[in-house]
């Protein structure tokens, strides 16, 4: 979309800046990526004219020590007569000292200000421009748009995302919740612009958390095929788990026996072993099932139990190969320099028992993923809290001398606080969701437009899932936040209510006109550029401009891993939709024309709503 122009514009500015000034090798020449990143958008439509701003200043830095004067930049530019791949030429070109569109693109507060100096207007082609922006938008999932110089990579990565990361034998709890939406999300996005993504859960499924449900089912007398049994076995579980830790407290005896049971786990007691995978089966089953009603899905599911004593042993055996490894009082340790202020300390690896800790089970697992996927990239998304880990994780894999340890990165993100159910304190997942489901059902019963279709149990399931993905992206990524009931199901606003409500609206307007997408596409094809040439109202432009930079949102979003770029840009095009639909009638349009021009730009608005929510990991409702 409007990357595209900016792509093809950079284009033309290398040859210009090839043949007026000093640069006149392609190795010499800034990149396209760069001559894009140089350009400026306008918030929205300002005249009748769709244009991109390049600061003058920006293409002398470019090519520094030429001798070309901006006015003969302007000119060589204006010379240009080669055709775009859309079959339009180069639009006119001119120089203005005083230029509408800003040069800067926020100032520290949010705000757009001016430029200072002059600058290149670029002005795309009117009727041009929107036939290729209603095309490329009503082109659903062709990814037209997606590869261009906004992206970093123009050849698709193999990409692992480790998210969720849940404990066995505990029911998903809430504190999970944004490692899971998040981890989603990065997934989403990677495959939205082409890459090839792995999305992977990491069980916490090893160490003393089971060492507390072995020696628990041992003192309580408790069978695990009869807890397996159970209706709801996760939640017996985790009860085991919870009582065993109680006791752990306050008698020694028992915690020695939790010890002793983790002990004998890792040396692959068989009995325990049973343990383990009947405890791991009931706990992949819950969660599949809390999974299923946030649309979120994994191509694996590994744990620490696949890096125990043996892949531990490798790793050990390269430390102290590297000469890494250092005695603490019979425990092993790395010591480490992290940080700014190069705070020294030691990293343990191995426990003065010989059991392993979480650390090491991460390097294996890091090491055995590069040799079993060859990744160009690794994303674990996990909390702030981790921030330390993940330092010491990256460094030693540096120091063990492997390459790929730059191309791994710690997504991190803040906590949620203050959430809670009507059902107390306990904030699992499901409860959270039947809160969520019932509490739009009761929004919705008190509005006078609710219609039937709102008895479905999906229908209500999906708002409420809706509604607790989109509060949560409300707050960026890194900050914390406290949650709130009446802002997440709000209808109104920036809400997830909203944004369904606004796509099942123009679903809705499409269908009465016994349209589809398919259908507005061949329309589109019949006669584009006069249907286009009817869209001139400002409603229409500014709706028009805002469905051209979505490929600038999804940019941002990628770039900086945050789904609140993302949802700003879908909140301020259902804006400018509802300003269209107030304004541009379909059923009584002036003219056949005006009808099924204004019937392809709310489709086109319709398209890239749906793929933004859905890359966002939200599941689109045609009625609600």
């Amino acid at each position: 979309m409007a990357g595209r122009y900016r792509c093809l514009i950079a284009t033309r500015l290398r040859q210009v800046l090839s043949a007026n000034g000093k640069c006149q090798t392609d190795s010499k020449l800034p990149s396209v990526r760069d001559l894009t990143s140089k350009m400026v958008l306008p918030p929205r439509v300002n005249t009748s004219t769709f244009s991109i701003q390049v600061p003058c200043s920006s293409v002398l830095e470019m090519n520094k020590g030429s001798s070309s004067s901006l006015t003969a930049y302007s000119q060589a530019l204006s010379g240009i007569v080669e055709e775009f791949e859309t079959d339009c030429h180069l639009p006119e070109i001119v120089l203005v000292n005083e230029p509408e569109m800003p040069a800067k693109p926020r100032d520290k507060k949010g705000k757009w200000v001016p430029s200072q100096g002059p600058s290149f207007n670029f002005r795309l082609p009117t009727l041009e421009f929107t036939k290729d922006v209603l095309h490329v938008a009503l082109k659903v999932r062709t990814k037209d748009w997606r590869r261009n110089g906004l992206f970093p990579q123009e050849s698709p990565l193999k990409v692992i995302v480790e998210f969720s990361s849940p404990n066995v034998a505990k029911p998903f709890h809430m504190g999970h919740l944004r490692s899971t939406i998040m981890g989603h999300f990065c997934a989403n996005i990677y495959e939205a612009v082409g890459h090839d993504v792995i999305r992977l859960n990491w069980l916490g499924d090893w160490g003393t958390q089971f060492g507390y449900i072995s020696a628990g089912l041992k003192d309580f007398a408790l069978d695990i095929n009869q807890v397996q049994s159970e209706n709801d076995a996760i939640h017996s579980l985790y009860q085991i788990y919870v009582q065993a830790n109680l006791k752990g407290e306050k008698d020694p005896k028992f915690a020695s026996l939790v010890r002793e049971c983790t002990e004998k786990l890792e040396n692959g007691d068989s009995e325990l072993l049973k343990q383990w995978s009947i405890a791991r089966k009931v706990t992949i089953e819950s969660l599949e099932k809390v999974y299923a009603r946030l649309g979120v899905y994994f191509h694996e599911y590994h744990g620490e139990s696949m890096y125990t004593n043996q892949a531990n042993q490798k790793v050990l055996d390269l430390m102290r190969t590297r000469n890494l490894l250092a005695d603490r009082d019979g425990k092993q340790v790395i010591p480490m320099t992290i940080g700014k202020n190069q705070l020294e300390r030691d990293v343990t690896i191995l426990k003065t028992d010989g059991s392993s800790l979480y650390i090491t089970r991460d390097i294996a697992a890091a090491i055995d993923r590069a040799q079993k996927y060859a990744f160009d990239r690794m994303l674990y998304v996990v909390e702030n809290g981790q921030t330390e880990h993940f330092q010491h994780l990256f460094a030693i894999l540096k120091r063990l001398g492997f390459s790929w340890s730059a191309q791994l990165e710690h997504v991190k993100f803040g906590r949620i606080s203050k959430m809670s159910s009507r059902k107390g304190t306990a904030v699992f997942l499901n409860d959270i969701l039947d809160e969520a489901k019932d509490r739009v059902r009761e929004q919705r019963e008190l509005s006078p437009n609710t219609r039937d279709v709102l008895d479905s149990d999906d229908v209500l399931e999906v708002l409420g899932t809706t509604a607790v993905v989109v509060n949560d992206f409300s707050s960026k990524r890194l900050q914390n936040y406290d949650f709130s009931w009446e802002r997440a199901v709000k209808s109104t606003g920036t809400s997830g209510v909203r944004l369904q409500y606004t796509h099942c609206r123009l679903f809705s307007l499409i269908s009465k006109e016994n349209h589809s997408m398919s259908s507005l596409l061949e329309v589109l094809e019949e006669d584009s550029r006069f249907l286009a040439g009817e869209l001139t109202e400002k409603e229409a432009q500014n709706l028009l401009w805002r469905i051209a930079v979505f490929d600038e949102a999804v940019r941002d979003a990628y770039i900086q891993l945050e789904p609140n770029a993302l949802l700003r840009y879908l909140f301020a095009l259902c804006s400018d939709i509802s300003k269209a639909l107030k304004c541009l009638s379909v059923q009584n349009a002036e003219s056949d024309a005006k009808r099924l021009a204004r019937l392809c730009l709310f489709g086109a608005a319709k398209s890239v709503l749906k793929e933004g929510l859905e890359i966002l990991g939200i599941r689109v409702l045609n009625q609600m």
